[in-house]
Order: C-alpha cells, then structure tokens, then sequence
C-alpha cells in the first residue's frame, strides 16, 4: 500500500459521522457552500467541537483537495486530536495525517502563513515520538516554519505563542538533554528566554481571553523562577471562562499550580 493511500485511508475513516443536517453536497457545491461550511467548522472548533469541525473540513477537501483553509485547519485539528490519544499507535496516525495535510498546504500555498503555521505545530508534536536526534532536527524545522508564519500573518496570535513555546522549551533544556544534543550535528538551536517572554507575552495580550496562552507563560515564569509572575497569571486563569476543549483542564491546572506555589 502507497504512503498516499494510506493516508487518503486515514482520512476517509476520520469521516465517520455526517456534517450537521443540510451540509452533505454532492460534487458540483458552489464555492458559497463551502465558504458556509468552513464558517461552520472555525465556529464548532472554537466551541470545542472538534470531531464535527473535522469531519466538515474533510468534507470540503472531498470537494476542493487544496482548499488552503480546510487543509491547514485539518492538519491542526488532527495534532490536537492526536495528543490527547493514550496510545502511540493513534497518536502517531494523527500525527501522521497532520504532517501530509500541512507539507501539503505548504507546497500549494507557499504564500499562506497559515500553511506554515500548521507545519510547525505538527511538527512539533511529531516530536513526542522522536529520539533525541530526531527531535532536535524537527526543532529546527519547527522554527523555520514558525519563523516564516511570523512574517507572513504576524496577527494571528498562535503563531507568537508557538513561538515563545519553542523559545522556553529549548533556552530551557535540561543539562542531561543538552550533553546528549551535543553528540548530534547541528547541536542545539539558538533559543533564549528573553524571546520566550515577548512572544508569550505577546500572545497573550493578543487574545486576552485564551487560557492555554496564559498556562504556557506561567509555566515560562516557573521555568525561570519568577513565580511571583506566574502566581498572577494563574489567578487570572482561575478567572476566565472555559471555551475550548481542554479549557476546563487547564482552569485545574493552574489551581494545582498555584497551590505548588503556595
């Protein structure tokens, strides 16, 4: 079996369950029917309902393969999903499919930050099953995409919390994790925590609203011992409205985290 139908496979089983009532078309849809479809999915997805968001977004790929704004909502969705799975089996088919969606994206819309944008969040999971060598080459690849999406949708406020996620993921390394990057060519990216504070912080002033945001720059303070700073960025979250899908867990994170502190 090709590599390309394993993964067109993939994405059929995904398509497990219909769109909502009236959003089944047959193959002539008018690009006004898909304009609707995707309002729909970005509306689902930012309610939690990823599994429909999805299954509408495989839909138009159905009908338009390289419509850019269901290829790269896709490929996201399905690195979501895919961390959340217990076993590397699924996690790896998820990523898998998120990685072909995005190299896909890239390929046909070079101009898009978005497609870049979805490289490097699948690229970065990808590295929850990598090697130690492996991982330090898809972090290198994690920032040139995420680099390329800052200069090209330098409004879209994932990007620069991607970004100052990388930034204190690796000016942060354990000193264990840097001797073993060093056996390996290329060593270890240049990160610092400066940028990791200014991308999150920008992130988070972006979108006032998002708790996942707000989590990662506190863990950033942690990592830094600034836990006076951490401290009030937790007592925000404790505040916020839960949104997204994993919201509520991140409300209880922060609580344990606080209590850590305290």
């Amino acid at each position: 079996m090709s590599y390309l139908f394993y993964i067109l496979s993939l994405l059929i089983v995904t398509v497990s369950s219909l769109p909502p009532a009236g959003l089944a078309q047959t193959s002539g849809s008018s690009d006004s029917t898909i304009s609707s479809q995707l309002t729909i999915a970005r509306d689902l997805h930012m309610s939690g309902e990823e599994q429909t968001s999805l299954n509408i977004y495989n839909d138009v790929l159905s009908k338009d393969p390289d419509n850019i704004n269901a290829l790269w909502n896709a490929a996201v969705l399905h690195a979501k999903i895919g961390h959340r799975q217990s076993s590397k089996r699924y996690m790896s088919r998820h990523y898998k499919i998120a990685q072909y969606l995005s190299e896909r994206a890239v390929r046909n819309h070079p101009e898009s930050g978005y497609a870049y944008y979805a490289m490097a969040v699948s690229t970065a999971r990808m590295t929850e099953l990598m090697g130690p060598g492996g991982k330090l080459d898809a972090s290198r690849k994690v920032k040139e995409n995420i680099e390329k999406a800052s200069e090209l949708i330098p409004d879209f406020a994932p990007v620069w919390h991607l970004y100052g996620v990388w930034h204190s993921d690796v000016a942060n390394m354990s000193g264990v994790a840097r001797k073993v990057a060093g056996l390996f060519s290329g060593g270890i990216p240049d990160a610092s925590n400066d940028k990791a504070e200014e991308y999150l912080k920008k992130a988070t002033l972006m979108d006032e609203d998002n708790i996942l945001f707000h989590i990662d720059f506190a863990k950033h303070y942690l990592k830094v011992d600034r836990r006076s700073d951490a401290r009030d960025l937790l007592l925000e979250i404790l505040n916020m409205e839960p949104h997204m899908k994993d919201d509520q867990g991140y409300i209880e994170e922060a609580e344990q985290l606080l209590n850590d502190i305290e």
